[in-house]
């Protein structure tokens, strides 16, 4: 059994895999700079890029992994000014939509002719050419809430959310159709599936309530969406998501990839039924620090998660660039030998 065979057989929760499988799960970044490629020498010469990402596949071989890891490729067509620093993830420096009134004002855009956007397709069409049938190759982009608010400002979004609830639903609704019509660039190079990612839907900073109107119907479209096309999607949110873990199991992604700041057991007892997890070893205190301390709380993370399937062991977010490959290495080895307890499949 291969890794993309022992991943979806996870996201199935009908059949056990062979063994527990392991994502990082988004170490597009972390490979850029372990293998000496800055992110402006990505973007200008992606070819660059897949050798950097096929060399720590074969340091760290995942079972799956990204293909598309810039996950705000588009932001500058949308007038957001990204800051591309040479290595993580590029920040925003600038949100165009000074005021919510201008709502009215976005106009549909297509992204597909951006140098970033290009930069992703060639590099994710190369890795792809690598990868496809041995391991399982998703694109990672952003969910409506999170765009909405770089195109807003997030503090700015969240208080629109209070006082003009309908203008915040209109920028949602933009950010949801800006979103569905990107994500058939990489549906059209076959990935295997989208990691759906929505970091500003922390339970830290909003409500359930906040979570249920604002959140959770635009996300639906876009599950929805990818999942008519047959493809598998992959839901993360940071931080503490307890509280809105039924939520996210009538949301129906095919996976949640889960932070560190939420119990395991919690979880799987939640959700685990219904949705295949991933995750959660501390991108932090854990994955930089020793191989002991992974050892530890990777087999933590398997006595709590493993029980009947739909469990990836994987970090509880991004491999940060200073994340040692023996690290990275120990937790893959972990997994690799771990085998689900005894017992029929979810």
């Amino acid at each position: 059994m291969n890794g993309r065979e022992r991943f979806a057989k996870a996201l199935s929760l009908t059949e056990l895999p062979d063994r527990v499988p392991v994502a990082p799960p988004f170490q597009g970044y972390w490979a850029l700079d372990a293998f000496g490629v800055t992110i402006p020498e990505s973007i200008a010469h992606p070819e660059k890029a897949v050798e950097a990402i096929v060399k720590a596949q074969d340091a760290c071989p995942f079972d799956a992994l990204e293909v598309v890891w810039d996950w705000f490729a588009f932001l500058d067509v949308l007038g957001v000014k990204s800051g591309i620093a040479d290595a993580g993830s590029p920040i925003v420096l600038e949100n165009p939509l000074k005021s919510i009134d201008e709502v009215v004002d976005l106009v549909p855009v297509d992204t597909s002719g951006d140098e970033r956007v290009k930069a992703t397709i060639v590099a994710a069409e190369a890795l792809l050419k690598e990868f496809q049938g041995e391991y399982f190759c998703y694109a990672t982009i952003p969910l409506p809430f999170t765009l909405a608010g770089h195109i807003r400002d997030a503090a700015r979004l969240m208080s629109d959310m209070i006082k003009h609830a309908e203008q915040a639903h209109q920028l949602l609704d933009y950010s949801t159709e800006v979103i569905l019509k990107h994500l058939k660039l990489y549906a059209e190079l076959n990935v295997d599936g989208f990691f759906i990612c929505d970091p500003s839907a922390s339970g830290n900073l909003l409500s359930p309530r906040h979570f249920e109107a604002f959140v959770a119907p635009y996300t639906k479209r876009v599950i929805d969406a990818v999942h008519e096309i047959e493809m598998s999607t992959i839901m993360h949110i940071c931080g503490d998501t307890t509280k809105v873990l039924p939520m996210i199991a009538e949301l129906a992604p095919s996976a949640l990839s889960f932070d560190h700041a939420v119990d395991p057991a919690v979880a799987k007892q939640a959700i685990g039924d219904s949705v295949c997890l991933l995750g959660n070893l501390d991108p932090s205190d854990t994955m930089l620090a020793d191989v002991d301390a992974v050892t530890e709380a990777a087999l933590a993370c398997l006595d709590k998660c493993s029980e009947g399937g739909g469990y990836v062991l994987g970090a509880g977010c991004d491999l940060a660039v200073e994340t040692p490959i023996e690290n990275i290495r120990t937790m893959i080895d972990v997994g690799h030998a771990a085998e689900y307890p005894a017992g029929k499949a979810l």
